[in-house]
């Protein structure tokens, strides 16, 4: 994960503990294993077994290609 979005990671996990999921999805940086960039969005929520919290559970969609293609857009919108 990318250092700046671990207060963000940080954050959401706490309002998992506290409320039992996130009111909104997170997006996140990550690194593949070549170096790479990668853009996922994900969304979570607390897993409870004996009423108590056991684990978090979370689904992480790669959305690289859209963000990628964001940027090319900003960057020529920028250029002319």
């Amino acid at each position: 994960m990318d250092e700046e979005d671990l207060p963000k990671a940080y954050k959401f996990t706490k309002e998992i503990m506290e409320t039992g999921s996130q009111t909104k999805l997170a997006e996140y940086k990550l690194k593949s294993r070549e170096g790479k960039n990668i853009y996922v969005i994900c969304e979570a929520f607390l897993v409870y077994k004996d009423r108590k919290p056991s684990a978090i559970l979370g689904i992480a969609v790669d959305i690289t290609d859209k963000k990628n293609l964001e940027n090319e857009l900003k960057a020529g919108e920028e250029k002319y």
